[in-house]
């Protein structure tokens, strides 16, 4: 599916897990640059390579684009 994200930037609170992940996921698969939060520090890491590998599946970003 074509959202029309492809080099638009998101930024997505609660992105280590549940609701927040899925829209993280949903957007880098789609082109976008993503910034995500979370408040466990743990969580957030394993979410951010876990993005960026999506990320490089999906050809759709840098690794560089998630911080």
């Amino acid at each position: 599916m074509d959202l029309g994200l492809k080099g638009k930037t998101a930024i997505i609170g609660g992105a280590s897990m549940g609701i927040g992940y899925g829209i993280a996921r949903t957007l880098v698969t789609e082109g976008a640059h993503i910034v995500i939060t979370a408040r466990r520090e743990a969580g957030l890491t394993k979410a951010a390579e876990a993005l960026r590998a999506e990320a490089a599946n999906a050809g759709s970003a840098r690794p560089s684009s998630l911080a």
